[in-house]
C-alpha cells in the first residue's frame, strides 16, 4: 500500500510537473508570439516611419526644385526688366540727342535767316540811300538847270529890253 501510495504520489507529481511544463511551454509560446507580434509591429512602424521620411524628403526636394525654378524665373524676369530699362534709357537718350541736334539745326537756320535778312535790310538801306542821293543830286541838278535857265531867260530879257 505504501509503495502504491508513493507510486501514485510520484505519478501525481509527474502529472503536476507535466502540467507545469505544458503551462510553461504555453506561456513561452505566448511570450514568443507576443515578441514576434511586437517585432512585426515595430517593423511596420519603422517601415511607416521610413516611408514618411522618404515622403518628407521628396517634398523637401520638390520644394527646393520649385524654389530654384522660381529663383531662375525671377532672375530671368529681373534681367528682362533691366534690359527693357536700358533699352528705354538708350531710346530716350537717342531721342534727346536727336531733339538737341534738331534744336541746334533750327537755331543755326534761324541765325542764318536772321543774318540773311539783316544783310538784305542793309543792302536795301544802302540802295535807298543811293537812290536818295541820286534823287537829291537830280533835284540839285534840276534846280541848277532851272537857275541857269532863269538866268539865261533874264539875260535874254535884258538883252531884248536893252535893244
Amino acid at each position: 500500500e505504501e509503495r502504491q501510495r508513493l507510486e501514485e504520489e510520484r505519478l501525481a507529481g509527474e502529472d503536476r510537473l507535466a502540467e507545469k511544463e505544458a503551462a510553461a511551454e504555453e506561456e513561452r509560446q505566448r511570450l514568443e508570439e507576443d515578441r514576434l507580434a511586437e517585432e512585426a509591429k515595430i517593423a511596420e512602424e519603422e517601415a511607416a516611419a521610413e516611408t514618411e521620411r522618404q515622403r518628407l524628403e521628396e517634398e523637401r526636394l520638390a520644394e527646393e526644385a520649385k524654389l530654384a525654378e522660381e529663383e531662375v524665373a525671377a532672375e530671368a524676369e529681373r534681367q528682362r526688366l533691366e534690359e527693357e530699362r536700358l533699352a528705354e534709357e538708350t531710346r530716350l537718350a537717342e531721342e534727346e540727342a536727336a531733339a538737341d541736334a534738331k534744336r541746334q539745326r533750327l537755331k543755326e537756320e534761324r541765325l542764318a535767316e536772321e543774318a540773311r535778312l539783316a544783310e538784305e535790310e542793309a543792302l536795301a538801306d544802302a540802295e535807298r540811300q543811293r537812290l536818295e542821293k541820286e534823287r537829291l543830286a537830280e533835284e540839285v541838278r534840276l534846280a541848277e538847270e532851272e537857275a541857269a535857265a532863269e538866268a539865261e531867260r533874264q539875260r535874254l530879257e535884258e538883252d531884248r529890253l536893252s535893244e
